[in-house]
């Protein structure tokens, strides 16, 4: 076998052979040792220890009391590196990751200050790998880019909230609405932390919107309705794009109760009776001009009041109008009496008030909203 091999190889196809396999190892060889450069790119992380960076990842750990701000938690960062092929292709197949300490060179900038910006070079960072990595990075010199770590001391503010805070997009089903305006909120108040800056901004658009400069500040999750048939029921946070910027909020969900109702109301128009008389006179005996004219009820929505079937025959039935005789002046011998209503028949006191509270009775001619009284002329 060995001597086979001998004679092959001195064969001149043999020669041939044995020449290009020497030629590939050397390629092989040398394309190894080629120094090329490639860029990699690491996530933002915020954390509070010094443990482990994940794969991939740029973990930084603010001071004590500061807050990451820009760049934000989430966003990306590259890192150029330079080196033989062979180390370079290790390197990044191990999953570059970082870690940095910003606590360890922090300086206080003073009680007045709310931000303050660290310099970082990449070869300052902890890294996985930690000599591959410095030999890499120092590699590209100059046009290895430094990074500018802006942090802001983290602060919380107390916020108020209103229903016309929560964003309500979409319509309910067809033949329901939604009552914006009871909408109910679990609190009516929340914490938010996290950067000053962002903070800041966040308080002054709310001040600008509560004095009536500005648009409404959108920071809570939207409440989508699309096709509801019923209340709706939600538990609402902070937006994504805020919470990827540092802002945490406490409680960290409110519950939202946004009630749907049929849309089955419309004015009535009824034609009422001569009102009742309630009351007496000071003095004399009045006679009442009245003239029969139609009259319209209105109930205003209410989610309490969604079971009154609102029609005609529940009109007649509760609504009575009457003329309040005691409010006749003593010396008057004609008087422009205000012809008021009231409800009847509904025993829930609770219930009364909602009513007499969202129920509103005028006539369609303003001219009937009030009764000439005329005294009678006593007979000596």
């Amino acid at each position: 076998m060995a001597s086979s091999l001998r004679r092959f190889f001195l064969h001149d196809m043999g020669r041939k052979l044995l020449a290009l396999l020497l030629a590939c190892a050397v390629w092989w060889i040398a394309n190894k040792q080629i120094t090329v450069q490639t860029q990699a790119t690491l996530v933002i992380v915020e954390v509070n220890t010094s443990g482990q960076p994940d794969p991939g990842t740029l973990a930084i750990r603010p001071p004590n009391g500061w807050q990451l701000a820009q760049p934000t938690a989430g966003s990306e960062t590259q890192f150029w590196y330079k080196g033989p092929r062979n180390r370079l292709e290790q390197f990044m197949e191990s999953e570059p990751a970082a870690f940095f300490d910003a606590g360890a060179v922090f300086t206080d900038p003073g009680k007045n200050q709310h931000s303050t910006t660290i310099e970082v070079d990449a070869t300052d960072l902890r890294w996985r790998r930690q000599d591959d990595a410095r030999l890499l990075l120092s590699a590209m010199g100059a046009i290895q880019h430094k990074l500018q770590l802006r942090f802001d001391r983290r602060h919380s503010a107390e916020i108020m909230l209103h229903p016309e805070l929560i964003k309500v997009v979409g319509n309910p089903a067809p033949g329901y609405r939604c009552l914006g305006s009871h909408l109910q909120l679990s609190t009516n108040a929340i914490t938010i932390s996290g950067p000053f800056g962002r903070i800041d901004e966040l308080e002054r658009q709310l001040e600008m919107w509560a004095n009536g400069d500005g648009g409404t500040p959108v920071f809570l999750v939207t409440l989508k309705v699309d096709g509801a048939r019923t209340d709706l029921k939600r538990l609402l946070g902070l937006r994504t794009g805020l919470l990827n910027s540092g802002l945490s909020m406490h409680p960290e969900q409110i519950e939202v109760i946004l009630p749907v109702i049929l849309d089955n109301r419309t004015p009535i128009e009824f034609s009422p009776p001569e009102p009742q008389r309630m009351g007496t006179p000071i003095a004399g005996i009045w006679d009442a001009q009245f003239t029969a004219q139609a009259w319209v009820a209105e109930l205003a929505d209410h989610p309490e009041l969604r079971d009154v079937e609102f029609n005609t025959a529940w009109v007649n039935r509760h609504l009575r109008l009457f003329l309040p005789m005691a409010e006749i002046p003593e010396d008057a011998n004609e008087y422009d009496l205000p012809v008021q209503w009231m409800l009847t028949g509904i025993d829930n006191p609770d219930k009364r008030d909602l009513l007499l509270r969202n129920l509103n009775v005028i006539p369609i001619a303003s001219e009937n909203a009030k009764v000439r009284m005329t005294k009678r002329i006593e007979q000596p």
